[in-house]
């Protein structure tokens, strides 16, 4: 899910200017175990800053919450 910053949700987009795919990517050492997530052209910083906010919806900030969570719970058991 392509998760857009407060001021492109307002704008009526949900990505910046380019329009790129949604993508997850990661580093992995040499056993193959992913050491660094990276996202590109997503927001999940911003869907957890502006979870509160009346005005940015509900959907993106569970999504990113998954993300979050899940990133951590496999750092921590992986």
């Amino acid at each position: 899910m392509q998760i857009p910053a407060p001021a492109a949700y307002r704008s009526g987009r949900t990505h910046e200017s380019n329009g790129h795919q949604v993508r997850c990517m990661g580093v992995f050492d040499d056993h193959g175990r992913i050491m660094m997530m990276i996202n590109f052209n997503t927001d999940l910083g911003d869907a957890w800053q502006n979870a509160a906010e009346h005005f940015y919806p509900r959907e993106f900030s569970n999504m990113a919450f998954k993300m979050g969570i899940n990133t951590i719970v496999y750092a921590l058991t992986h």
